[in-house]
């Protein structure tokens, strides 16, 4: 039977039952019928109280469910008298101001005095909260003055600055309209250039566009491909050369080794010989003397004397034909020496041919394996990502040719090629140890290495390690991670005492991590020891009254002593740490004691002015981590404690915009001198530019384009043509238009050092963030091609700050600067009135 029919005839220990052994889903539950809309609460709202308590008792059952009039059950119960009721619809969260098509509540309906009085008694209980005062406005109510006239002076004050503040606003806003119209009619020129004549030619030219970017985006999938490919082969080739090395040493030392003992022989043969050839020729000289005594002997001697001369000589004969048999003897061998010598040579030609026919065969058999080997860690690691791909946990997009380009992938996949030896991918690991922050902690991926290493190193002897690819790769990573982002250990001492004591305890003795060890030494070293000031500085310009107090050729030797790190054999002693304001440590060459000079803008050389603000910015830049530009760090409430720098350098900017517009509106005695001091700016700009400093340019075009300095038309009026040709071309410089493509075809073409400007990237970054997600859909898999494009402009930044500028600081002038007193902007406006007033 009906959940509707049971309600109707009120028999609630039916509805019970019947509820009890069929469960109904929400839908049935508050069925509504065709006629009324009225749902089964209705029904029973003006007829049983059992039957609510059953219908209330279901967890999915709708209190507030309307009818065809927009009317609750509490409306129908209301109507029908019924106290009970009421009171139960109201404790299970009926509404009591719930209001039908008629704008009526359910206390309209209430004709019972109860009912009406205990609906009132609820309506009362639950008022609707008052407003609360923010604790700004109570401090401001706080801050008014009671007095009548006090209170007066302070509305002409506001009225004043609200008259003021209108005025800027609208000349603001006329600024905004000119700037517009500029742009729209450089717009419509472009599209004029460029063929765009109506929407459909618009929109075939982004669809070109469109195709460009899917080809490009094919094309880079080609060759991240090629270039693991190439890796691996370069790996493969690197250990079959180094095998094959060492088997060419063995068999090059047994070679010579064979033809060291044949030169020994032959060198022995050789003594033995001539020492005979001296033997025998002692004896010929000696028998020569004994013939010439027997001759000259007189002929007196006795027959006996004779024939014992002939038997001396007959002797002598004897022992020269043994020497000449022993001589034939020597000379036989000798050639059977050279004969063994000449056989020698041939064989090592022969051996050499044969070296180069195995040097020919090694070549192909390399390359066999090269190929083998590539294929095998191919296969393998194609086999893990089907497996990670097919579980959910790594993604990727496929190109032509069926390359794939990682898409996204869970952390711990993320991390597990970070760490895998078949993964030859420079890229992901810079872009990994770039942006790991926005989805691990440092202090999580160094643990993750070292519980990775310790795991893999557990049960390996040294010899095993040492031939261990994964525990290779992870040295090989920890390496580069300290030698190209030492900074996220130097900030943190107790990552770094983590680090040097994983070192210590897995790389003390052996071969194994000396890489490592140097790295770590040499970043340790280097953190505590100053950088030598650059020889190649140009010498300083300095204005008069400077330079008489300087003693440029004494005081440069001591400066440079100042600044130098002293290197004692191994030993490096480090100076002092420079002040975080004064680039390179140096100290005024300017005598203590000296009385204070004033110093005003036209003192300065532009080109001299302009190096030490590039000095003082540099410094400001290359102070900026990487990691402050992650998850748009720089416009959260932390953004103190996490982009420290890159609030630093906003706010110097921010301070050098104020300080030039205060340098041209403080000049209020004539036009001219005013417009001397635009000129000496656009001369400061055009500096700036010619030293790379965009972000300098930048700070100096905002200068001139505020509203204090952009309504001086006079002023622009009286300045010369060359400057205002200087000006125009910097303002093309810093545009905004094409996304900055000025300034980025400007930075790209440039050689560091150079000072990009940080806004720039901020807005790629903002850009990134809004169009691409930290993860992709369904939350679990990292964004890795977000990743990749933030890395690209890290490390493009990286890359600028490595490069310092080769300048002389000279403390007078970055003091000048950082301490000008400035005007704001209210003020500076009012200046700007007062040296050109609004036209009556």
């Amino acid at each position: 039977m009906p959940i509707g029919a049971l309600v109707a005839e009120g028999n609630a220990d039916a509805l019970r039952a019947f509820l009890a052994e069929n469960a109904q889903d929400e839908a049935t539950l508050n069925q509504q019928s065709t006629s009324d809309g009225k749902t089964p609460l209705h029904v029973a709202a003006s007829t049983s109280l059992e039957c609510v308590e059953v219908l209330l008792a279901q967890p999915s059952i709708k209190v507030d469910s309307q009818d065809s009039t927009g009317s609750t059950p509490l409306h129908l119960a209301a109507a029908a008298s019924e106290l009970g009721i009421v009171k139960r619809l109201i404790e299970a969260g009926g509404n009591v101001r719930a209001v039908n098509v008629h704008g009526n509540r359910p206390i309209d309906y209430a004709k019972s005095t109860e009912v009406h009085a205990y609906l009132t008694e609820q309506m009362a209980a639950t008022p609707v909260p008052p407003q609360r005062k923010s604790s700004h406005l109570i401090e401001l109510e706080a801050e008014l003055p009671q007095e009548i006239e006090s209170l007066r002076a302070l509305c002409i004050d506001l009225i004043v600055s609200q008259s003021v503040f209108q005025a800027r606003c609208k000349e603001t806003i006329r600024q905004l309209i000119e700037e517009k119209h500029v742009a729209l009619h450089k717009n419509r020129l472009l599209e004029q250039a460029a063929g765009i004549q109506d929407k459909e030619t618009s929109e075939r030219f982004i669809d070109q566009l469109h195709y460009f970017q899917d080809q490009n985006e094919k094309q880079a999938n080609t060759i991240a491909y090629l270039e693991t490919s190439i890796q691996l082969f370069e790996y493969a080739a690197a250990q079959q050369d180094e095998y094959y090395r060492k088997n060419m040493t063995d068999l090059t030392k047994q070679h010579n080794e064979q033809l060291q003992a044949i030169f020994r022989r032959n060198a022995e043969t050789e003594k033995a010989f001539l020492a005979y050839q001296t033997a025998h020729s002692e004896d010929l000289a000696e028998l020569a003397r004994l013939r010439i005594e027997v001759e000259s002997g007189t002929k007196s001697k006795s027959g006996t004397a004779k024939g014992a001369a002939g038997s001396l000589e007959t002797a002598l004969q004897a022992e020269v034909h043994t020497m000449r048999k022993d001589m034939a003897t020597l000379v036989a061998e000798k050639l059977t020496l050279e004969e063994r010598l000449k056989l020698n040579e041939k064989l090592k030609a022969m051996s050499e041919a044969e070296n180069v026919t195995l040097r020919d065969d090694m070549g192909k058999l390399r390359k066999l394996m090269q190929e083998e080997v590539v294929k095998q860690m191919h296969a393998a690691r194609e086999e893990q990502d089907e497996m990670d791909e097919s579980s959910g946990n790594i993604l990727f997009n496929r190109g032509e040719g069926g390359q794939k380009r990682l898409k996204g992938g869970a952390p711990e996949k993320l991390l597990e090629r970070l760490m895998d030896p078949t993964v030859h991918d420079h890229h992901y690991q810079q872009t990994i140890l770039l942006t790991h922050t926005m989805f691990i902690s440092t202090k999580q991926l160094l643990d993750s290495i070292i519980a990775k290493y310790r795991e893999v190193a557990a049960d390996k002897s040294d010899e095993m390690r040492l031939e261990s690819p994964i525990l290779l790769r992870i040295i090989n990573l920890l390496k580069f991670w300290i030698e190209h982002h030492w900074a996220d250990f130097a900030d943190d001492p107790a990552l770094k005492d983590t680090l040097e004591s994983f070192i210590k305890e897995s790389f003390e003795d052996g071969k194994m991590g000396s890489g490592l060890r140097i790295a770590f030494a040499e970043k340790v070293v280097k953190e505590s020891a100053l950088d030598m000031a650059p020889s190649t500085a140009p010498k300083p310009i300095l204005p008069k009254a400077l330079a008489k107090r300087y003693s440029m050729d004494s005081g440069s030797s001591s400066t440079m002593s100042n600044r130098t790190t002293l290197l004692m054999g191994m030993n490096i002693i480090p100076m002092e740490r420079p002040n975080p304001w004064t680039p390179f440590g140096g100290k005024s060459k300017v005598s203590e004691g000296s009385e204070e000079i004033k110093l005003k803008l036209l003192d300065f050389e532009p080109l001299e002015l302009a190096r030490q603000l590039t000095l003082m910015e540099f410094e400001l830049f290359k102070a900026i981590r990487s990691r402050e530009y992650l998850d748009l760090a720089w416009m959260k409430e932390t953004k103190e404690t996490e982009a420290p720098n890159i609030l630093r350098m906003t706010r110097w900017s921010n301070h050098v915009v104020q300080w030039i517009v205060t340098e041209i509106v403080s000049v209020k005695d004539t036009v001219k001198s005013r417009a001397a001091a635009f000129e000496r700016v656009v001369m400061l700009g055009q500096a700036l530019s010619k030293l790379r400093n965009f972000n300098g340019v930048k700070e100096i075009v905002a200068a001139l384009q505020t509203a204090s300095v952009y309504r001086l038309k006079k002023t622009k009026e009286a300045i010369g043509s060359k400057y205002m040709r200087t000006y125009d071309e910097l303002v093309r410089l810093v545009s905004s238009e094409l996304n900055y493509k000025n300034m980025r075809a400007k930075i790209r073409d440039a050689d560091p050092p150079l000072i990009p400007f940080p806004g720039l990237y901020q807005g790629d970054l903002v850009f990134l963030d809004t169009c691409q997600k930290n993860k992709l859909e369904g939350g679990s898999l990292i964004n890795y091609h977000k990743l990749e494009s933030i890395a690209r402009s890290l490390m493009e930044l990286e890359a600028y700050q490595q490069v310092s500028y080769p300048l002389e600081p000279v403390p007078e002038i970055q003091e000048y600067i950082r301490s000008y007193q400035l005007l704001d902007d209210d003020q500076a406006y009012n200046a700007s009135l007062l040296c050109e007033p609004k036209a009556s």
